[in-house]
Parts: C-alpha cells; structure tokens; sequence
C-alpha cells in the first residue's frame, strides 16, 4: 500500500513536574512534545507495516542543543504544574517559566511541507502573535490544533484545505470554533461533541468505568491520536471523525488510567477502525 503522507508536529513544549510524597521530583514532556511522542506512538505499528518507519514522520526535536529528526520544539514555552492528589504545589513560582531559544518554525514548515501540521498551542507560546514568516506557508491539507487558550495565530491556517481544533471544556467557544471545519470538543467524564461546519456529526460516550489515576496530558494525547488516525486513513467523512474519536477516547483511556503523564501502549492498526 502506497502512503506518501508528511506529518509535521510544532508548538510549545510543556515540561509537567510531578514530586512525590518523598520529595523526588520527576519531569515528564508535556504540551507539543507530548503531542508528538504519542502521535509517533501510536504510528509505529502502522508505519512499520508499511515499511517506512521512520522516514515519513519527519520532524526537528531539540535535544541537548542539537537537533535529530523529530519535532520543531523549538520556542519559548511555559511550565505547567500539576497538583499532587493531596492538592500541594509541585513547583515553587520561580521555576515555572521555561525557556527554549526561538527559532524558525515557519522556515521548517516551509522547507519540510507537511500534509499534516500538528499546532500544539498555549498562551504566551510560539504560535501567538508570531513575527514569523508564515504568510509564505506551503498548501497543507490538514492543520490540527490543540489551543488551551484560544491564543494561537489563526494565520498558520491560512494554507490548510481542512482546520481541525481539539477544545477541551470550557475552552470552547463558538464563536472561535468558526474558524475550523472540524471541531472535537472534550470535557473530562461527559460526552465528546464532533461537529462538522458547525453541525454536529456524533456525541460519544467516555466509558464510567475508567480507574481515573492522573488526567494530565490526556488532551495532547486526543490530539495525537487524531493526528495519527489522519496520517494513517486521510479521510474527513462523517463516519471517518465518528470513528478517529472513538478511539482517541479509548486511547485517552489508557493514559489517564496511569499516574504521571504518559505515553499510550495503543497503537493504530487497520482494525482499530473500520476506515482502509
């Protein structure tokens, strides 16, 4: 089976500090990178079957100051600090901000000319506002977007065929949804809402039975696993969206069911959905 798609994954880095009742601190990848180690994840087995893992899933990822083909994590970003079950602080004030040197997120788009970008958005992060030159973005056919506070630059959009925005909660709005053709909206236990221009397309059940041991990062997870789906079945039909959430809810399943942030044991296989 012939499959040429180009996965993109960029935004803010996320870094979840976890400390135990002991006082050891633990750092688990949050935000975009979460975003991307569960997108890659979930495509191994696939990519694998189709002999070309890794070679299509092309990225830029920083690691100790060089950078290896993975993601573009390479901005400004914030910390988030998780609450310990016993509701203390896992991090003094003056550690939260972090810091990444900002570089060409646009100039990578533009060079690597993904199918599928992946914007994992937070406030005051490297997709807000941006001085970059994206107004040259190559055409793409589908930009995902996870934006916890409806702060991203709706311009790395403008060359998308397809918009898709994951909101979680409250975070909804909309009034902002109308700038996406699809709309996967989230809140904890309830019912997950698909809509499609505006018009919803599957309420779906979050199973009750769930041992619930820690929900950070269960939205990037969402996220990723609709990347995936898309990577691996490019398909934006009704019963197509229907069947990306109902897994990424049983995905999200298997990582709120662990007690850091995690990255899921699933992955996509040709069973997993009825799309081919």
């Amino acid at each position: 089976m012939e499959h040429n798609n180009r996965l993109l994954c960029t935004g803010d880095p996320i870094l979840d500090i976890y400390i135990g009742k002991d006082g050891s601190m633990r750092h688990f990848n949050g935000g975009a990178l979460n975003i991307y180690q569960n997108t890659l994840a979930l495509l191994e087995h696939f990519c694998l079957q189709l002999r070309m893992f890794p070679n299509n899933l092309q990225f830029a990822y920083p690691s100790d100051g060089d950078f290896i083909k993975g993601d573009i994590f390479n901005c400004y970003t914030i910390c988030r600090t998780p609450l310990h079950p016993d509701g203390i602080p896992l991090a003094e004030q003056a550690t939260k901000d972090i810091f990444y040197s900002p570089c060409g997120i646009a100039e990578m788009i533009i060079e690597f000319k993904p199918d599928i970008l992946v914007l994992g958005d937070y406030d005051k992060g490297s997709l807000n506002d941006s001085d970059e030159i994206i107004t040259e973005l190559p055409d793409i056919k589908y930009g995902i977007v996870d934006s916890r506070y409806r702060s991203l630059d709706l311009r790395w959009l403008d060359t998308c065929k397809y918009k898709l925005w994951h909101a979680t909660g409250e975070e909804y709005n909309e009034k902002w949804a109308k700038n996406f053709d699809i709309v996967f909206w989230t809140n904890g236990p309830e019912d997950v809402i698909v809509l499609k221009h505006g018009k919803q397309i599957a309420k779906l059940p979050v199973p009750k039975e769930t041992q619930v041991l820690n929900t950070c990062g269960s939205g990037d997870t969402f996220t990723a696993t609709i990347a995936a789906c898309l990577y691996a079945y490019d398909n934006v039909s009704i019963s197509s969206l229907a069947d990306y959430a109902k897994y990424a809810i049983e995905v999200c399943q298997d990582v709120v069911s662990q007690p850091y942030t995690s990255t899921t044991n699933k992955r996509i296989r040709e069973e997993c959905l009825s799309q081919t």
